[in-house]
């Protein structure tokens, strides 16, 4: 059973299916959630059997290298990642990147930009497909990542013309 999702970015909602955050879902939040409405979500999350710790003090979510990299984020997005100490499901297979993804200090098993690099890897030696795969995650920033089946993200596109949408893809 899928579950469906709806992420709010700059005035725009876009529902997604979202199998892998979690199948009981109320009937409000089949029809849609507003990032900004976080607790809501984050209690949905809760019921669901995942684990959830919000950080006493927001913190910047990205280091500076990364903020040349990615200068404009969805606002709400942000917010909510940078609120978050850890937001995973039970299993650890599914979370939300949060700010000790972005600033690692120990060797994490997935990086924050596994997706990218993963592609890179399989690319060795392909400069045009490689330019590729780095104009795509310019302009993608990876928020959710999912390795129970295969290895699947959530990214919002930062792209002028579709500036928050949301994108689904897997290795």
């Amino acid at each position: 059973m899928s579950a469906w999702i709806g992420l709010a970015f700059d005035e725009r909602t876009w529902i997604i299916p979202v199998p892998i955050i979690c199948a009981r879902l109320d009937q409000r939040s089949r029809n849609g959630l507003r990032m900004a409405d976080t607790e809501t979500l984050l209690t949905i999350l809760s019921q669901c059997g995942w684990l959830v710790e919000r950080r006493l003090q927001p913190e910047d979510l990205l280091p500076c290298e990364l903020l040349i990299r990615y200068p404009r984020l969805p606002t709400e997005l942000e917010r909510f990642l940078a609120g978050l100490q850890l937001c995973r499901n039970s299993d650890d297979t599914v979370w939300f990147l949060t700010r000790e993804n972005f600033h690692p200090t120990t060797q994490n098993a997935f990086r924050w930009n596994e997706s990218e690099l993963m592609s890179l890897e399989a690319l060795d030696g392909d400069d045009d497909e490689m330019n590729l795969v780095r104009a795509y995650w310019d302009c993608h920033f990876p928020f959710l990542f999912a390795v129970h089946s295969d290895y699947d993200y959530l990214a919002v596109d930062l792209s002028p013309e579709t500036f928050g949408r949301i994108v689904h893809g897997y290795m």
